[in-house]
């Protein structure tokens, strides 16, 4: 029986693992940016509804010692309930904004998910491609890598080596059975 063996030097073996680790750091480095993104968003929401909701609490408060004052004087009363009105549509227009400003969060929140689950995906990925990188006796098996087709959707081949020996023979034998997807 003939048995095939590949050499790889070894700085050709740590080019490769460098340029693997680079492929990480960079794709980390991009997950890291979009949650910071992220982060600051959501943030800055939060920091809005802080100051929304003060605003509404000192509105209230103003309220409160203008209805007491309402009481000793009728014709106060009737520009109070004026300016009561106008803070109320005031008000209005802030939960509105709020409601836009929580929707949008949502989206964000969405996206974000998304994101991150692609990012597992992808990182999954390199990970079978650099572990199938250090097999280099025929026995070994190697892990199934697949591809990113149209629409972004992930798939496997239908045919994949089973193992590093099965790999090299159709690395070597063009005319044979690729992988198929």
């Amino acid at each position: 029986m003939s048995e095939t063996q590949l050499f790889v030097t070894h700085s050709e073996y740590w080019s490769y693992r460098d340029k693997q680790d680079n492929d990480l750091r960079r794709e980390f480095s991009t997950l890291h940016t979009k949650i910071e993104e992220g982060t600051t968003l959501i943030n800055g929401g939060l920091d809005r509804l802080d100051n929304e909701l003060g605003t509404v609490k000192v509105g209230l408060q103003t309220l409160t010692d203008e209805v007491s004052q309402v009481k000793v004087d009728v014709r106060q009363l009737k520009v109070d309930v004026r300016q009561l009105k106008v803070d109320v549509r005031e008000l209005k227009d802030d939960v509105r904004q709020l409601k836009v400003d929580v929707r949008e969060l949502k989206d964000d929140v969405r996206q974000l998910k998304s994101t991150l689950g692609d990012v597992g995906i992808r990182l999954e990925r390199m990970e079978k491609v650099r572990v199938n990188a250090t097999k280099s006796r025929p026995w070994e098996t190697i892990e199934k890598i697949g591809r990113f087709a149209r629409g972004n959707v992930y798939e496997e081949p239908t045919y994949f080596p089973r193992n590093a020996g099965e790999f090299w023979k159709l690395k070597h034998n063009r005319t044979g059975k690729n992988s198929e997807y």
